[in-house]
């Protein structure tokens, strides 16, 4: 007997898609096809391709933000939080982030969740920044010029700052 699928195994399997495919690969049919089922299983668990668009946009914040929150706040001092983020950041997979951002360009549902993510994020690095010790007119400036760089990164082809110290970066926030 077949495993049942779970709502989670579908958006965990279209959040791969969407990496390896694109968007376009974000469709009932074919994803039912990919995992040998009947269309009918995506239907149990998604009134409509909208719902699964979302379910998977989600995944994709949690995944990306809340779950690197979480962990962080687990970690004692700002600057250590600070720290970990940055490196985090500017060294994990970017593909997720790519593959996303790249709906976004032509969804405006994706973008409004990028946009959300963004500002969650920008702000998170404003805050710690703000518990370093960084005056609050220069911590919303630094958190958004962090948040550019990051972006730039996902950008770039050769991804440079796998060669680059962390620890310059990490010089910026100091001063």
């Amino acid at each position: 007997m077949t495993k049942r699928l779970t709502k989670s195994d579908w958006l965990e399997h279209g959040l791969k898609k969407l990496v390896k495919s694109g968007v376009s690969a974000l469709k009932a049919e074919p994803m039912a096809k990919s995992m040998n089922v009947s269309r009918g299983s995506f239907y149990w668990h998604f009134k409509n391709i909208d719902a699964f668009h979302s379910g998977v946009l989600d995944l994709w914040k949690y995944r990306t933000t809340v779950q690197t929150i979480v962990a962080l706040e687990n970690t004692s001092g700002a600057t250590d939080k600070l720290f970990l983020l940055i490196q985090s950041a500017f060294t994990s997979d970017p593909a997720q982030e790519r593959a996303v951002r790249a709906w976004s360009l032509h969804d405006t549902n994706a973008a409004q969740a990028v946009a959300l993510v963004d500002d969650e994020r920008v702000q998170y690095i404003e805050k710690l920044l703000v518990e370093s010790g960084v005056n609050k007119t220069s911590a919303s400036a630094r958190a958004t010029f962090l948040y550019w760089a990051y972006l730039g990164q996902l950008v770039a082809a050769n991804r440079t700052i796998d060669t680059i110290d962390v620890s310059y970066i990490e010089e910026f926030i100091r001063r």
